[in-house]
């Protein structure tokens, strides 16, 4: 596999894990996981929207990723690949490539940890207003206006 050096203190980051260089067919996302949490078993997750251009995204993305690993945030967290991107960019007519950062919590009910979550990508520099999705939600195929729970 093809790597690139992030920075001098970080190991090499694979290509396959860069959302502007990762172009694989039918790889729609790119996770990250708390080792220590996990969300398969969480019987009502939901997540943090944040949409980012595609130039924004790489930077956007390992901000997330180390703070998902450092267990600072929820359980996971994903990003729409580019591929994924151009899909979508085919479908829409769009002129640029964006991308959405899914940030997930355990429980959707859990408003407190709802807002730690919140905080937290606050303090990691996301200070415009931001969407929260119940996955419920998703999986009933609900999108746009009126399906958010919180937004802050």
């Amino acid at each position: 596999m093809k790597m690139i050096n992030a920075a001098n203190d970080m190991p090499p980051i694979p290509l396959a894990t860069i959302p502007s260089k990762s172009n694989i067919p039918e790889q729609y996302w790119i996770w990250a996981h708390d080792p220590a949490q996990r969300t398969q078993n969480a019987p009502n997750p939901g997540k943090w929207l944040i949409f980012v251009s595609s130039v924004d995204a790489d930077a956007a993305w390992r901000k997330i990723e180390l703070a998902v690993v450092a267990g600072l945030l929820g359980p996971s967290a994903k990003i729409s690949t580019v591929w994924n991107a151009l899909q979508k960019q085919e479908k829409s007519n769009k002129k640029s490539l964006s991308h959405v950062i899914c940030v997930y919590t355990s429980d959707c009910e859990d408003a407190p940890d709802v807002m730690r979550v919140r905080q937290e990508l606050t303090n990691l520099g996301w200070t415009k207003k931001l969407y929260y999705k119940a996955d419920h939600q998703t999986h009933a195929g609900n999108y746009g206006a009126g399906t958010t729970s919180y937004s802050a």
